[in-house]
Order: C-alpha cells, then sequence, then structure tokens
C-alpha cells in the first residue's frame, strides 16, 4: 500500500494524502519501518494515534498494569532495563533477536 500511495503521490504532486496508523507499526516504540521514511520523503503526511488517549479496553488488567507502571515508572533502571529487546520482533523478518 505505502508504494501504491507513493506513487499516486508522485503522479499527483497537489493531492493530499494522510495515513493515520496505530503504534504497533513502530513496535510501540521507536522502530519505524523504512517505508514510513519512504512516504514522508514524499510528502505524505504520517500520523500515529496516541492510544494513551483512549479508555482502557479490559479494566481487570488495566487498573493493575497502570497503577504499577507509575510507581516503576520512576525507577530509571527498569526503565533502561525495559527499553532493552529480549524476546524476537516478530513483525521483522529481518530481526536476529
Amino acid at each position: 500500500m505505502a508504494e501504491a500511495l507513493i506513487q499516486k503521490k508522485q503522479d499527483c504532486p497537489k493531492i493530499n494524502i494522510l495515513v493515520l496508523t496505530d503504534p504497533i507499526n513502530r513496535i510501540y516504540g521507536n522502530m519505524e519501518p523504512e517505508f514510513f521514511c519512504r512516504m514522508k520523503d514524499a510528502g505524505i503526511g504520517i500520523v500515529f494515534t496516541d492510544l494513551s488517549l483512549m479508555n482502557d479496553s479490559n479494566l481487570i488488567y488495566s487498573l493493575p498494569v497502570n497503577m504499577l507502571g507509575t510507581c516503576f515508572g520512576r525507577i530509571s533502571w527498569i526503565n533502561k532495563l525495559l527499553d532493552k529487546s529480549f524476546l524476537p520482533n516478530i513483525m521483522d523478518i529481518n530481526s536476529k533477536q
């Protein structure tokens, strides 16, 4: 789909194209796929939705997780640990980890 949008923008440079996407497409971090960069370079706007503004979908587990996250989020070594990748990236076929 990215290539089709880039081609459309090249064919009609004055057309406004805006892509709204979920943070899962960045693996909920800073691992933005290369095709987003190509779309930005072509002049296509990319907006990642801010899911923190949405209501929690499952209160049974989201309330405790949110409370623990708030407490543990203040401890710097835990934040550093959470930033590390321990499991393979199932969304990247070239992932070594």
